[in-house]
């Protein structure tokens, strides 16, 4: 599993366009999704999590991936 985490909620906005149909979750520390990426030809489960702006959101969010 690929594991994208992401802070800023620009960036959030941004990736979210990419996937939209992907259906965000919400978990204690901000949304994620999940959705199918191609790597090297094969298809790999990647999960985007929004973790928020700072250094304890960022580190707190991290600590389960």
């Amino acid at each position: 599993m690929i594991a994208v985490l992401i802070s800023a909620n620009t960036e959030w906005q941004v990736v979210r366009s990419f996937f939209p149909a992907a259906v965000a979750e919400p978990t204690p520390l901000g949304d994620s999704f999940e959705t199918t990426l191609v790597v090297n030809g094969q298809p790999e489960t990647a999960r985007f999590f929004h973790g928020g702006w700072g250094k304890i959101a960022a580190a707190a969010s991290s600590s389960g991936i």
